[in-house]
């Protein structure tokens, strides 16, 4: 079960490290930490929806600040966030990301895809593979 206080749940991250160590967690949820980078899945629930929306909603348009900051950062610091320790969800392979261009499709992040997905595949296998 989820924490009673949460506000968002982090389903998916793309650490390697950082799911290697959540495997072995005994919690369904930990509390989010830096470590656990990445916006693949996740929820927000109402209270952290309308949370969001009155720290970054101004005049009826986003305003994230002067800075261009990344969409995980901003979310999971302003909430009360967890990361999931089982995960339902599963990296892309090999289509590199959407939002940050400076990286798309690059090797390293490719082959760190590659890894994350292949560790979560060997702890919870997908039941038609």
């Amino acid at each position: 079960l989820a924490p009673p206080n949460w506000e968002v749940l982090q389903l998916l991250g793309n650490s390697v490290k950082r799911i290697a160590a959540l495997v072995a967690k005994r919690e369904a949820f930990v509390r989010w930490n830096i470590k656990s980078f990445g916006a693949q899945a996740y929820i927000i629930n109402r209270r952290g929806m309308t949370k969001l929306m009155g720290l970054f909603l101004k005049d009826g348009r986003q305003h994230l600040g002067p800075e261009n900051v990344h969409a995980d950062r901003w979310i999971y610091f302003m909430l009360n966030s967890h990361t999931a320790t089982r995960f339902t969800f599963n990296l892309r392979a090999g289509l590199g990301t959407d939002i940050q261009k400076f990286n798309h499709n690059s090797d390293g992040l490719q082959e760190r895809q590659a890894t994350a997905r292949n560790l979560i595949s060997s702890y919870f296998p997908h039941p038609f593979s």
